[in-house]
């Protein structure tokens, strides 16, 4: 296990709180006040790809020197980083399937809604939703979750910062459901936790958010390309 893992700045890791919790929340809404200024009429698809471009352009503008930090270190674990992503990814993919076992057995018609939103827009944006999927989201959502909110937790307790950004990640995957449906909304919940562990984990053993990004992407890589 990595004992020097390469954190964002204090001020990084200050913005990447702020903006987790409330930035993602606000961004959609105030793309839709600038295109409605703009007496520009986009579809859902639409606004879900200039979402993706600018959170990652959000993300980038204040992680810069995270990821050039990081960059840096690559060179100097890269088998290490290489061989913790290799593990950690098939761990995921077994733990995906037993809570995917757990789900189907408590609600056999369960269907992930935010999967279905992605090959809605994947369907008639197919090439630039791949590109999004693949390469933005997993750098803009690492280093928010694993970088921030795993990062500002973790020399306080480990645990505590395994079980926030966990929860956190999951819950911006699914805070769009309707709360009435319970059972949807908690299975969903379940659904991410196996990503979100195995993603920190990932950061934590390697000390790169590299591990977790190439994790992140190679996930959704199979998830976009199973659309076609």
């Amino acid at each position: 296990m990595s004992k020097n893992i390469v954190f964002p700045s204090r001020a990084e890791r200050t913005f990447g709180w702020c903006y987790a919790l409330l930035g993602v929340e606000i961004l959609p809404y105030l793309l839709n006040f600038i295109f409605a200024l703009a007496g520009l009429t986009l579809s859902v698809a639409q606004l879900n790809l200039v979402y993706f471009g600018v959170n990652f352009l959000v993300v980038l503008t204040v992680f810069h020197k995270f990821l050039a930090r990081t960059g840096k270190d690559i060179l100097n674990r890269t088998v290490w980083i290489f061989l913790v992503a290799v593990g950690l990814f098939f761990t995921y993919l077994l733990l995906s399937q037993l809570v995917g076992r757990l789900i189907f057995l408590l609600k056999p018609d369960f269907a992930n809604l935010n999967d279905q939103n992605i090959a809605a827009v994947a369907n008639s944006y197919y090439i630039p939703m791949l590109i999004c999927t693949v390469f933005l989201v997993p750098i803009a959502e690492e280093c928010l979750h694993r970088g921030a909110i795993f990062g500002g937790l973790y020399q306080r307790n480990i645990v505590l910062a395994y079980a926030v950004s966990t929860l956190i990640f999951a819950a911006v995957h699914i805070n769009w459901l309707a709360p009435g449906d319970f059972a949807t909304v908690a299975l969903s919940l379940l659904q991410y936790i196996p990503a979100g562990l195995c993603l920190a984990a990932a950061y934590h053993i390697s000390g790169s958010i590299a591990a977790p990004v190439l994790i992140h992407m190679a996930v959704n890589a199979i998830g976009i390309l199973a659309l076609r």
